[in-house]
């Protein structure tokens, strides 16, 4: 039996990636403590978020992983990962007793590059 997608909800998803685009700088430090105080209020407003468009509770269970802190903190990746500009935060659902496991990639891209905004408006504004 599959499981429900939690964030099927346009205005969820869509609140939930601005929500994520608010948090960058937060996700965005060396400082542990910072990071994961910046990951439990994230966890709050996606609960939030959720109730008031949906009148239901998520999963107890939820983790959040952001990309900035899994490049910080892996000495294994490989410089040009790291360079990479990419920007994103993972979602991770689980309710075993409902067969629920999810992740939800809420993915910038290469938000904050000049090459990334020079091709954006290249692409968008002149088909180039």
């Amino acid at each position: 039996m599959m499981s429900k997608d939690l964030l099927e909800n346009e205005r969820v998803k869509l609140r939930i990636i601005e929500l994520e685009y608010t948090y960058r700088n937060a996700f965005d430090t060396t400082d542990k403590v910072k990071l994961d105080q910046a990951k439990v209020d994230f966890e709050a407003d996606v609960r939030r978020i959720y109730l008031e468009e949906t009148r239901e509770h998520l999963p107890d269970h939820i983790e959040i992983y952001p990309s900035s802190e899994l490049i910080k903190y892996n000495d294994d990746l490989p410089e040009d990962i790291r360079q990479s500009g990419y920007d994103g935060t993972a979602v991770y659902l689980s309710d075993p007793d409902n067969q629920i496991t999810q992740v939800h990639i809420i993915s910038q891209g290469s938000v904050g590059t000049e090459d990334g905004l020079d091709y954006g408006l290249n692409y968008c504004l002149f088909d180039l």
